[in-house]
């Protein structure tokens, strides 16, 4: 064989490798994203920034991911969804695992994967003038709820309760969220307000001071919200599930590194949620609201390891124990593995945390 010949053959061969490299490079690029569709509880507001963030560096990308939020009135719509297969997951209050295991109850196929609500979001707040100082205070009044499906109200209830208040003992009054639940504030048509921690900062950012009622010492340090997922999609598509709490903790680590610019990225994914007024203002507003937020993703107690998404069973204990004391349930010795799983926690760490930081300070533009 001649070495004319072997040099074509070499020359052909070289040339088919590259195209068959050529080949699977465009088809890794050209596969779909997997799309996670999440359920949130309420209306889209600044809060949720990390998530637009996320997207916009690529972190969703990175892990071979899009997603698709659908708002709710409520923790429990957004149960119901999951449990159909509408949703892959859901912003959810972690007391919905514990009601579901009371005597009477349905148990739910779903277990929690990722603490997300590090510390409750829930509050309870009045007109800095108020007279109201404390929960017993509360006894008679009327307290302004966003819906009855919302979270927050068997987890006021049991916090009511373990002051000596029973439910005839108080009103609540449904006010929506944004300028109704405002203008019920301010007109007086409610005493207190309980919605939750950025919804508080929204009203506080106007100019309207507010004063928190503390809840009883059992109350503080709980988690109050996680990421649900069905039992048999942790079975089938785990993967699918580690990528996803990956995803989140590396936005939510990236929005903490660069708040300006991940507020940004929000009003860039929905501008009719930018404020009016000048932009500095604006930001002023934002930046105060969304580092309410922020402290309640990013808390670790006291010797808690910073794991992103990871449960204790302490915490749980505290959110039973906390239920129990103001009388919305009675069973409180329940299986851990029916509430939570730390099964991806490991995975959803599995990322270099100073290359997120750099990318997000980099993004400043």
């Amino acid at each position: 064989m001649s070495q004319s010949t072997d040099r074509k053959k070499t020359t052909l061969l070289k040339f088919a490798v590259a195209v068959a490299s050529s080949l699977a490079a465009t088809a890794a690029i050209a596969q779909p994203l997997d799309v996670v569709k999440i359920g949130w509880p309420a209306g889209f507001a600044s809060n949720m920034a990390h998530l637009t963030f996320g997207k916009e560096l690529g972190l969703f990308k990175d892990e071979n991911l899009d997603y698709e939020v659908v708002s709710m009135q409520g923790t429990y719509p957004v149960i119901q969804q999951i449990l159909s297969g509408g949703f892959d997951t859901g912003y959810v209050g972690v007391e919905t695992v514990v009601n579901a295991l009371q005597p009477g109850a349905t148990p739910l196929p779903l277990k929690f994967v990722f603490n997300y609500t590090r510390q409750s979001i829930w509050e309870i707040v009045v007109p800095e003038a108020s007279p109201i100082k404390t929960l017993a205070d509360l006894k008679g009044k009327t307290i302004g709820i966003a819906g009855p499906t919302f979270g927050n109200v068997p987890v006021t209830k049991a916090a009511l309760g373990a002051v000596g208040i029973q439910p005839n003992q108080f009103t609540f009054f449904t006010v929506g969220s944004g300028g109704p639940a405002f203008r019920a504030m301010t007109t007086g048509q409610v005493d207190a307000l309980n919605l939750w921690d950025t919804m508080h900062a929204t009203l506080e950012a106007t100019g309207f001071k507010l004063r928190e009622i503390k809840p009883p010492a059992e109350f503080e340090g709980n988690p109050s919200h996680g990421f649900a997922v069905r039992d048999d999609l942790i079975k089938n598509k785990p993967e699918f599930v580690a990528r996803f709490g990956r995803a989140i903790a590396k936005s939510i680590v990236a929005c903490d590194a660069n708040l300006e610019e991940c507020i940004k990225s929000f009003w860039r994914a929905y501008p009719a949620q930018k404020p009016q007024g000048p932009e500095n203002e604006a930001m002023a507003k934002e930046h105060k609201i969304l580092s309410a937020r922020m402290k309640k993703l990013m808390y670790f107690g006291p010797g808690e390891k910073p794991l992103m998404g990871s449960f204790t069973d302490a915490q749980w204990q505290g959110v039973i124990k906390s239920l129990k004391l103001g009388g919305v349930i009675s069973v409180t010795d329940l299986p851990m593995d029916k509430l939570y799983t730390n099964r991806f926690v490991a995975d959803f760490n599995k990322f270099d945390r100073a290359d997120v930081i750099k990318r997000a300070k980099a993004a400043t533009k």
